[in-house]
C-alpha cells in the first residue's frame, strides 16, 4: 500500500484512528471505547477502501478536461474519443485504447499501446495523424509492457493479472502462442538479443528464447519484496530491478543469473533509466520525491536529483543533458537538466502516468496516462555526445 500514500489518504488514515481511539470514548462518555487495535485495523480498513476507489474510479471527465501546454500534443485521449467518435461505433474502441494505457512502443512507423485493467487491447496510433487509431482486443490478463521484434514482426506481452506471456503476430494481427509461467504479476519485459527477460513482481524472472520459441524460468530468491522495474546493460550482460516496496535496487549478472550487488536506498524505487556510456542507472524514488543515480558497476549512490512527490517513471536524453520524468499523482511530466538537477519545464499530462517511451532515432517522447496517450515536443539536439 505505500505506493499510494498520498498525503492526502495518509492523513486521513490518522484522523480516522484519532476519531475512532479518542472521540468516541470521549462521546459516550467511556461506554463504548474501542482498542488501540481495533482503531489501528479500522483505519487499515477505510484507508484500503479509499486507496481502492482512487484507483479504480473513472473520473476522466472532469479530471481530464484540463488544456494542454502547446508543447503537449494529443494522440489519442479520452477527450478525443468523447467529441470526435460519440455515438459511432468506433467510440467504444476508442475509448477501450486510451483506458489505463500501460505501455507503448513503436513499430514501423505505428504507436503501439497496450491498454485495460482486466481486458486489455492492443491500440495502433498514426504519431503524425492524431486521432486516428485501429484497436484489437487482447484479451483478460491486464497486459503490462510491448517488447517487439523487428525481425520476426512479434510483440511479446508480459501479463499481470494471468499466469501467462504472449506471442503476438503484429503483421497477422493474432497471438502466436502463450508461455505458462509459474507465477503471475508479470510486469517487466526486456530484449537481449533473441531473447526476452520478463521479470514479475513475486518475484521471478523468465527468459523467452525466441528463436527456439522456449522459455526458461529462474526463482531470484528474494523473499517479501516485489519489483518493478527492469533495465537491461547489453555491454556488461546486467540486468537491473527495481524493488517498489522495500526500495532495493539489484543488479543480475546474466550468464549466471546470479545476483552480484544490491542497493538499499529505502522506500518505494518504480522506474528505472541506464546509461551505459557513464555507467550510471537512474532510478524513480516516488515517496522520497527525487531520483537517486548508482554506478552500475558497484550499484554505489552517486547523488539524488529532486524530481517532485509522485515520480514513477524516468527516462533519458539522447544528447545526454535532460531527464525526463513522470510524476504519477499530480499526473505531470517533467524535463530536469542532468548536469545541475533543475527543474526546466513541467506540463500537466493527466493523472495515473504509467507509459513512458522515448526514442533516441528520431527525438520523440510519448506519455501514456488515465487520460490517453500524448507526444511532448521536444527541441532539437546534437547527437554527437
Amino acid at each position: 500500500m505505500a505506493f499510494f500514500f498520498t498525503p492526502v489518504s495518509a492523513f486521513s488514515g490518522i484522523a480516522v484512528f484519532v476519531a475512532l481511539f479518542f472521540f468516541i470514548p470521549l462521546i459516550t462518555m467511556k461506554k463504548i471505547k474501542p482498542s488501540f487495535r481495533f482503531s489501528v485495523f479500522a483505519a487499515e480498513i477505510i484507508l484500503i477502501v479509499m486507496v481502492l476507489s482512487y484507483y479504480t474510479s473513472d473520473r476522466r471527465p472532469e479530471e481530464c478536461n484540463f488544456d494542454l501546454h502547446e508543447n503537449v500534443v494529443s494522440i489519442l485521449t479520452y477527450k478525443q474519443c468523447e467529441r470526435q467518435y460519440k455515438d459511432t461505433p468506433q467510440e467504444k474502441l476508442c475509448l477501450s485504447v486510451v483506458d489505463n494505457p500501460y505501455d507503448l512502443a513503436l513499430y514501423r512507423g505505428q504507436l503501439l499501446v497496450v491498454s485495460g485493467r482486466d481486458y486489455s487491447t492492443l491500440g495502433r496510433l498514426q504519431p503524425d495523424k492524431p486521432g486516428i487509431f485501429t484497436a484489437a482486443p487482447l484479451g483478460f490478463g491486464n497486459l503490462q509492457e510491448i517488447v517487439i521484434d523487428e525481425k520476426n514482426s512479434r510483440a511479446v506481452f508480459s501479463m499481470w493479472k494471468d499466469r501467462k506471456i504472449l506471442i503476438y503476430d503484429l503483421e497477422k494481427s493474432a497471438p502466436v502462442m502463450y508461455f505458462p509461467t509459474r507465477v503471475s504479476k508479470l510486469i517487466g519485459a526486456e530484449k537481449y538479443y533473441d531473447k526476452v527477460f520478463v521479470v514479475s513482481e513475486l518475484p521471478w524472472l523468465y527468459a523467452v528464447d525466441l528463436s527456439g520459441n522456449t522459455v526458461k524460468e529462474h526463482d531470484l530468491g528474494y523473499r517479501f519484496h516485489t519489483l518493478n522495474g527492469m533495465k537491461i546493460d547489453v555491454k556488461r550482460k546486467a540486468i537491473y530491478l527495481t524493488d517498489w516496496v522495500w526500495g532495493k535496487v539489484y543488479k543480475i549478472n546474466i550468464p549466471t543469473m546470479k545476483t552480484v550487488r544490491v542497493a538499499s536506498p529505502g522506500m518505494v524505487s518504480t522506474g528505472i533509466a541506464l546509461d551505459t556510456k557513464k555507467c550510471e542507472v537512474y532510478v524513480a524514488r516516488m515517496l522520497a520525491a527525487k531520483i537517486d543515480v548508482f554506478n552500475c558497476d558497484t550499484l554505489a549512490l552517486k547523488r539524488s536529483i529532486p524530481a517532485g512527490f509522485g515520480v514513477n517513471e524516468v527516462a533519458l536524453s539522447g544528447d545526454g543533458k535532460k531527464i525526463y520524468a513522470m510524476r504519477y499523482f499530480a499526473g505531470k511530466f517533467r524535463i530536469i537538466d542532468r548536469a545541475t538537477g533543475n527543474k526546466l519545464e513541467e506540463y500537466h499530462i493527466g493523472g495515473q502516468t504509467r507509459a513512458l517511451l522515448y526514442s533516441e532515432s528520431d527525438n520523440r517522447i510519448f506519455t501514456g496516462t488515465k487520460c490517453g496517450i500524448y507526444e511532448i515536443k521536444l527541441k532539437p539536439f546534437n547527437k554527437k555526445r
